[in-house]
């Protein structure tokens, strides 16, 4: 007969197996807590942030924490209430770029860091420009001359490499439409700079009563210029000098930061701003064309550059590249080069142009009309007026509107002069209109 081990032969000489339960309730409370943090607010009302998603405003309905704990595979009978509570609490907001911290702790002090990193970092792998090919052609495209490349490249590298630096130039891209300039900010600077830290915004979002869009960014692409370019000037200055920000939301208290906001401007004029000969603050590379035509750039993103950098790893190899870029001579608060560009723009008062260009336009005709105007202005000169810029020149020039079926015809001051007026019948003025417009 088979003789069983005794109680002592076990307990001594047979290691028992240990299953440690886990409560997957538990387990869900915790994965709400190291996701949700609550936040100081304007009212009574508790507010929470999602550190996953920095870039939302803090919520006030619990409901999400039950589904996040849902999510979490918890299957308790809680509440939005219960579960607000066991929250962790922070006392302020800070933003401290390149410091990874989420909550920062300074003794019985605790701060949000509103900063949020890129998903890819440098790996120490050794790479070269012959690895980053789509990369490189890219940056040929947008700046064919070899100095102004590299600057921006010197650029785009300090952005990267040193977030907590702000850089005192502003880029100012103009070009043709769909050469790339939205594939770089919706793409390529989140990618290396974390899509919580990019923005594409209107200048009104900078420097409006609410400034939701400037919350963890460390670079801004405004893709607006005023209508009144002064005023966009103007109101930049307002923020590229100042050391701090103040961050106004919403139902928060107004949050005074660091500013380490890095500008870059987008237009498709030739001339968007009037720029001061003494300016110290825009970097202006030279105006960016398709290389053969809209087509073949398109076919160039979404064929080649895209699929590199977003399913061959291509992100992490300009990543490391980067990480490669002497910046020993890049000054971040240093003045940027001057350009050709910027010293054709400098002194140059787009309104003077367009006012000087309509009055010659007018000055043989009779009768015109505001989008012949147009065309012709975008013909000699490759820019597009904004809405209604041809319409105000000529009513500044003391012109006269008259709407018909035919369109708005604007009588000029010569018009006038010959008897034609706003009473006159729409069947004479389109007659003046066809036999005295201009070729």
């Amino acid at each position: 007969m088979e003789r069983k081990p005794s109680k002592h032969f076990k307990e001594t000489y047979m290691p028992a197996t240990v299953v440690q339960l886990v409560n997957p309730n538990i387990t869900a409370i915790r994965a709400v807590q190291d996701r949700f943090v609550i936040v100081p607010s304007t009212d009574s009302r508790p507010r929470f942030r999602d550190l996953l998603n920095m870039g939302i405003a803090p919520q006030g309905n619990p409901m999400m924490l039950v589904q996040a704990y849902r999510d979490a595979g918890g299957a308790g009978d809680v509440t939005g209430e219960s579960l607000l509570f066991k929250l962790p609490i922070v006392f302020a907001e800070d933003f401290q770029p390149g410091d990874y911290r989420r909550i920062m702790e300074y003794g019985s002090n605790r701060l949000l860091n509103l900063w949020t990193g890129p998903d890819i970092r440098p790996s120490g792998n050794v790479v070269s420009t012959r690895d980053a090919g789509p990369f490189i052609e890219f940056l040929q495209r947008l700046f064919p001359i070899p100095e102004e490349r590299h600057y921006f490249r010197d650029w785009l590298a300090h952005a990267v490499r040193y977030p907590g630096q702000r850089i005192n130039a502003t880029v100012l891209l103009r070009s043709d439409h769909g050469v790339g300039k939205g594939f770089l900010a919706e793409t390529l600077l989140p990618g290396l700079l974390g899509k919580s830290s990019v923005g594409t915004v209107a200048l009104g979002d900078v420097v409006g009563n609410f400034n939701d869009a400037l919350v963890g960014k460390t670079v801004i692409l405004i893709d607006e210029v005023y209508k009144n370019p002064e005023s966009t000037v103007n109101a930049l200055k307002s923020i590229q000098g100042n050391k701090t920000i103040t961050l106004r939301r919403k139902h928060i208290p107004d949050t005074t930061v660091d500013n380490f906001l890095n500008f870059i401007m987008s237009s498709n004029d030739h001339f968007p701003l009037p720029l001061e000969q003494e300016d110290r603050r825009f970097w202006v590379p030279a105006f960016i064309n398709h290389r053969e035509s809209k087509a073949e750039t398109m076919q160039f993103i979404n064929t080649k550059l895209k699929p590199w950098l977003l399913e061959q790893g291509g992100m992490q190899i300009v990543r490391d590249l980067i990480e490669t870029v002497d910046l020993s001579e890049f000054h971040p608060w240093g003045d940027p080069p001057m350009t050709v560009s910027k010293r054709e723009m400098i002194g140059f008062c787009p309104k003077e142009r367009l006012t000087e260009f309509v009055a010659d336009y007018i000055e043989d005709q009779l009768v015109v009309k505001a989008l012949d105007i147009e065309a012709r202005y975008h013909t000699e000169t490759g820019e597009v007026l904004g809405n209604r810029a041809a319409a105000g020149e000529l009513f500044e020039l003391g012109c006269k509107s008259k709407r018909t079926t035919d369109g708005r015809f604007w009588i000029t001051p010569k018009g006038l002069a010959a008897d034609l007026s706003e009473s006159s019948p729409p069947a004479e003025l389109r007659r003046v209109y066809s036999s005295t417009r201009g070729p």
